[in-house]
């Protein structure tokens, strides 16, 4: 039986969502790193594939429809090409 239960007054001086937070005091290696393949791989090949787009010609406009995220970092990337 809780304290809460014995004592219907009683006041926990930790909120109750601390408690359901504690599973995340330690971190899980193994889910990080899942997590950073499922994220960054993709990221990757989106932007690879929007660079090859822009290398055979279609508008920056077009490639940009393909990712709004990528609104700052696709001509950047693209007019670095085209110096060379």
């Amino acid at each position: 039986m809780t304290d809460k239960a014995k004592n219907p007054g009683y006041h926990s001086p930790l909120p109750d969502w601390y408690m359901a937070m504690a599973r995340f005091e330690v971190p899980d290696y193994r889910y990080a790193i899942w997590q950073l393949c499922t994220t960054i791989i993709p990221e990757l090949g989106i932007l690879a594939f929007m660079v090859y787009l822009v290398t055979l010609g279609y508008s920056y406009w077009l490639v940009l429809l393909l990712r709004p995220s990528r609104l700052v970092c696709l001509p950047i990337i693209a007019t670095s090409m085209t110096i060379q």
